[in-house]
């Protein structure tokens, strides 16, 4: 694990004496290419985490979601009682922003859309079917706004532990800060989830008013659905079936398999029906595991292979 990032208000103060002996210059987008190699930012990410103690959505009654985090692999592996093989905190993550220009410029970005972005020197493709395993290519081109994820070091991958203790129903009396005291009905609780984070690409279309998130992640959990009376392990990959996507890392000796999921977001064009949720794919093999109901024993295993989900979705108010 690295040290953490100095803040912007860290570099400001530690570059001010050299600004008083140096003479500054202001650079447009063409000179700071010129002297950086290329246009664009690059942040990476070492040692975070989020906690969330409390998230409450209120309508007339509320929604409260507990306890909830976001960090290393490890630290959910631990609170599952699993073997520790990950880092407790959030690293190894870089973000590239980068506004497309035209020509070689977007044909550049394109290439390292995807899975474009994997180079192979640490992630060896091991199993792949033919295809495009889910992807519907976005076309960058001149204006659009476009964030890539990946890690810094490939060999190291990007992994990641999520949490939420408890989502509940209150009443409309209730307030913020109180769901810790709630009694109303428990939809679920003990939700973990920890694995691998795959490319993610964000492209803002310059002209269309749209958004498309392009992502792939493998996952393990476990949950239990109070509400259901019952409770299960879980992941997401796509090792199984016709269409599979396997890496092995040749560092580490790990194999990781991505699911895959892409999504358009935008105004829809019926100002009364919000925001337009297009589910273009979510695909891969999911498994539901050691499911139980009550305090009985299992009752047994389900798994899902070459799963593919579409939806079209409009979101608004009522």
């Amino acid at each position: 694990m690295k040290g953490l990032k100095p803040t912007g208000a860290m570099l400001l103060t530690l570059t001010l004496p050299l600004a008083a002996q140096a003479e500054l210059k202001s650079l447009d987008d063409n000179s700071m290419s010129a002297v950086t190699g290329q246009a664009g930012i690059t942040i990476e990410l070492s040692d975070a985490q989020i906690t969330i103690g409390e998230i409450n959505y209120k309508d007339q009654g509320n929604v409260f979601i507990e306890n909830t985090g976001l960090a290393g692999a490890g630290r959910v592996q631990a609170r599952r009682g699993l073997a520790v093989t990950e880092g407790d905190l959030l690293d190894n993550v870089k973000m590239t922003i980068d506004i497309a220009g035209g020509g070689t410029d977007a044909a550049a970005l394109q290439s390292q859309w995807g899975l474009g972005k994997i180079s192979g020197s640490a992630l060896a493709l091991s199993s792949a079917s033919a295809g495009d395993h889910g992807e519907s290519a976005v076309a960058i081109s001149d204006g659009d706004l476009v964030i890539s994820i990946g890690a810094i070091d490939e060999a190291d991958m990007i992994d990641f532990g999520a949490y939420t203790d408890r989502v509940s129903l209150g009443t409309s009396s209730m307030s913020a800060g109180e769901g810790a005291s709630n009694t109303g009905t428990v939809l679920m609780s003990d939700v973990m989830m920890h694995g691998f984070v795959g490319p993610i690409d964000i492209v803002v279309d310059g002209q269309e008013n749209t958004m498309n998130i392009n992502s792939y992640l493998q996952a393990d959990g476990e949950m239990t659905l109070d509400i259901m009376n019952t409770s299960m392990d879980f992941a997401v990959h796509n090792r199984r079936g016709e269409d599979v996507l396997i890496y092995d890392n040749t560092v580490t000796g790990e194999s990781v398999s991505y699911f895959h999921a892409q999504v358009d977001i935008g105004a829809n064009a019926d100002p009364s029906k919000g925001l337009r949720f297009n589910l273009t794919d979510a695909s891969g093999d999911m498994d539901f595991t050691n499911i139980t109901l009550g305090n009985a024993p299992a009752i047994g295993h389900v798994y899902m292979t070459d799963l593919s989900m579409q939806a079209d979705l409009n979101i608004y108010g009522h």
